[in-house]
């Protein structure tokens, strides 16, 4: 499968940015591999899944990661809108995405993170469906507090891609917050224990999320921090996109 046929089937926005970021790389080999494996996955979801268009958006990032691994090497690049995103989550894929023709780059120093050790499409859809939750949701979720920087640590010590707490990690069963599975499965059955905590209602889920189930029921939904107030809004707004 080539950039062409890629073109050939819609017209997208997404698919156009795809098609304007892998025009330069057409001659490469690697890369024409791991286009037509993505392409594959955007064009023709699974019929047997209940999802194919989380399924779809989600390759979408992927091919972006590894077109941003490419463009690395290249003065090709003129759209730095779209190499910033794909930029942002490159690292979850990199193990995917083989490197170019060009020079060799130095080994990365080592770091206390573990990377995945298969795509972060098939780690969330893994997740979601063993705890009953839409894949788009956990997505949604790890991109407003992570950014899919799976290294991720916050000022108050949250760690990994759904940045749990270390305490939080621990009850969860979760060894090692810095690898991409353990984060993701523990970060996805915490989200589900506080959906089911408050029988659905994902506003109140998603607070507790970011401030603590604690602090929503001692002061409840109305006096949420304009932080939380932000966070409900840019999870549920990346989720109506994916879903949408």
């Amino acid at each position: 499968m080539t950039v062409q046929s890629l073109r050939n089937s819609g017209t997208s926005s997404e698919q156009t940015a795809t098609i304007r970021l892998a025009a330069p790389l057409q001659r490469n080999t690697a890369f024409q591999e791991k286009l037509t494996a993505a392409a594959t996955r955007i064009q023709a979801a699974s019929p047997n899944s209940q999802l194919p268009a989380i399924t779809a958006q989600l390759s979408r990032l992927e091919l972006l990661a590894c077109a941003a691994s490419f463009l690395a090497d290249s003065e090709a690049d003129d759209d730095t809108s779209w190499s910033s995103i794909a930029s942002s989550i490159q690292p979850l894929f990199r193990p995917h995405c083989q490197e170019s023709d060009g020079p060799e780059r130095p080994a990365s120093p080592p770091t206390p993170a573990a990377e995945a050790d298969r795509p972060i499409t098939d780690i969330i859809q893994e997740a979601a469906r063993r705890q009953g939750i839409e894949p788009a949701l956990v997505a949604a979720v790890i991109k407003t507090e992570s950014n899919f920087d799976h290294k991720a640590i916050s000022p108050a010590g949250a760690e990994g891609l759904m940045q749990l707490m270390p305490e939080t990690a621990k009850d969860l069963g979760v060894n090692n917050t810095f690898d991409a599975e353990q984060n993701v499965h523990g970060g996805t059955k915490y989200l589900k224990g506080l959906l089911e905590k408050y029988s659905g209602d994902l506003d109140k889920a998603l607070a507790a999320y970011n401030w603590g189930p604690g602090n929503v029921d001692r002061q409840g939904m109305d006096n949420l921090p304009t932080e939380t107030r932000n966070y409900l809004a840019r999870v549920k707004g990346i989720y109506t996109r994916l879903t949408g």
